[in-house]
């Protein structure tokens, strides 16, 4: 069987070109899938960061008792949104909260409760009219509901051309951030069964950065997932569509478009992701020409998935990037942003999370796109598997843009392969 190299990523909707990484060196033997032993499991990531992550399980378990409840209300509670702090869970709500759900989650790690001026469900109502307005105006480049329920924050190009500020006819606070618009952001020779952040590449001619019609789409695959006895690959909806035909960065066809979900920037790719494995993806370095993560190429098992939680510290591995941890999660899935994808349509993405780079690296690189956003699984003692949290959308600046796994779920009904 042949062994996956790892060549650097091209960039997406660039010319398909491929130029070969330097040697490895000496070092463990790589297998036949191009990666090797790690020394110890998430040894890229430093301990303080490793022991911050592990701190947070305890707040994660008390933040789902609390969701639980604001999801089952279905927009009709008061709930106005959490955030995992230093030892505890903050939790902002309008009205009463409910005591049962606090007093349970409190069971599992501190949770303070604050009043707030609106519900999530009352912004996200109100962030509906902007969202359309965005869809025209370029120069609105997002907008996103205040984790704490105080209103909304609106993003506005700093080369916005208007000679007046810009308006917004919305009965709730807005607060307006200078930010450029955010784009779109793959290991090259994957072989079957398909893993979660290798390279991808569309059948279909798309437009070129320069504005020709004869380039190909080059994303990175999320994680493996199954539905309706239908097994594929979860990845962003930017990068295709439905129908279209998939290959490995090798030119191995991989499957089709099975189906998309437009504005959460979602695709699920029909491809052999089982074999006699289970679900896994690729870890360590990336492919260039400047990937972050600089270490040989690790994989990991995936063990499951879970919901995000503003706070929480992720980590993704774009094809091109590698996996990039320290990733502290902003906003509470309320980011709207309209881009333009493969095909040169227009698309506005809803229901997105933000998360800020802490070490000051970009978001995400142009290729990363539909890759896997992770946590570290700790369930096991050792660290040394992942659970399934997001695919990655696009990036602003240090900014990682996603779509959280519990999103893809409800649209899809699907699972991770474990």
């Amino acid at each position: 069987m042949r062994k996956r190299s790892i060549v650097a990523a091209v960039l997406l909707a660039l010319p398909f070109v491929t130029v070969q990484s330097a040697a490895a060196g000496s070092g463990p033997e790589p297998s036949r899938r191009g990666t090797v032993a790690e020394p110890a499991p998430f040894s890229s990531i430093p301990p303080e960061l490793q022991a911050k992550m592990r701190a947070q399980e305890p707040l994660k378990r008390a933040a789902e008792k609390v969701m639980a409840v604001a999801r089952a209300g279905r927009g009709d509670t008061g709930f106005a949104g959490l955030s995992l702090e230093d030892g505890f869970v903050q939790v902002w709500w309008k009205g009463r909260a409910p005591r049962a759900a606090i007093a349970e989650a409190r069971r599992a790690a501190a949770v303070r409760v604050a009043a707030a001026p609106y519900s999530q469900a009352e912004l996200k109502a109100a962030a509906a009219p902007i969202r359309e307005q965005m869809r025209a105006d370029t120069e609105i480049t997002f907008v996103t509901v205040r984790t704490d329920g105080s209103g909304l924050t609106v993003g506005v190009s700093p080369a916005a051309r208007s000679a007046t500020p810009k308006t917004f006819a919305v009965s709730v606070p807005v607060t307006i951030e200078q930010s450029e618009s955010p784009r779109f952001t793959s290991r090259d020779n994957d072989t079957e069964p398909w893993w979660g952040g290798a390279q991808i590449v569309g059948g279909d001619t798309v437009r070129c950065s320069t504005g020709s019609w004869s380039c190909r789409a080059i994303c990175t695959a999320g994680f493996a997932v199954t539905v309706d006895s239908v097994d594929g690959i979860l990845t962003a909806g930017h990068c295709g569509r439905a129908g279209e035909s998939w290959y490995d960065g090798a030119g191995d066809w991989i499957g089709t478009g099975y189906a998309e979900h437009v504005s959460h920037d979602l695709l699920l790719v029909r491809g052999n992701v089982r074999g006699n494995e289970q679900g896994r993806i690729y870890d360590g370095g990336g492919m260039g020409p400047n990937p972050i993560n600089t270490n040989s190429g690790f994989d990991k098992q995936v063990r499951g998935w879970e919901a995000v939680y503003p706070g929480e510290y992720l980590c993704h591995s774009g094809a091109r990037s590698g996996a990039v941890c320290n990733y502290k999660v902003l906003s509470g899935g309320s980011y709207s942003y309209c881009a333009t994808d493969v095909y040169g349509t227009r698309e506005c993405y809803t229901d997105q999370f933000e998360a800020v780079q802490a070490d000051g690296y970009p978001g995400s690189q142009q290729g990363d796109s539909g890759g896997p956003v992770f946590s570290v699984f700790w369930g096991d003692g050792t660290g040394s598997s992942v659970i399934a949290k997001g695919i990655i959308s696009g990036a602003n600046s240090n900014r990682l843009l996603f779509q959280d796994f519990y999103t893809a779920a409800v649209d899809f009904g699907i699972n991770v392969i474990r």
